[in-house]
């Protein structure tokens, strides 16, 4: 891919979003498999995958919380990454939970 875009950067933009389309794939599958309309795929889909998404984004930040708000010895290297990791894990959750269904019922409320 880095080939393709002559860059390193647009090929690591395509695989970090590519977790979020799995809960658009989900909401695919419930569509073509149990005959799903848009919007129950789309609350279906959101209401199972939240509990998993909350326990693993909820326990890292909660686990990296000594770090951002630790006072003690060395953690001055460590806290701009703890920062950064739960800046990026909260967005991508909201994103995952929020946007991307709400993307997705927004472009396929069209089509039958």
């Amino acid at each position: 891919m880095a080939v393709q875009y002559d860059s390193l950067i647009d090929p690591v933009i395509i695989m970090v979003t590519l977790p979020l389309a799995l809960i658009g794939s989900y909401i695919n599958n419930l569509r073509k498999e149990k005959q799903y309309a848009v919007y129950d795929a789309v609350i279906e889909s959101a209401s199972l995958r939240v509990r998993p998404i909350l326990m693993t984004s909820i326990t890292t930040i909660i686990g990296l919380s000594p770090l951002i708000f630790g006072w003690s010895e060395g953690l001055e290297m460590l806290r701009p990454l703890a920062i950064t990791v739960v800046g990026g894990l909260s967005v991508s959750m909201l994103l995952t939970l929020f946007v991307i269904p709400c993307v997705y019922s927004v472009f396929h409320k069209a089509r039958p």
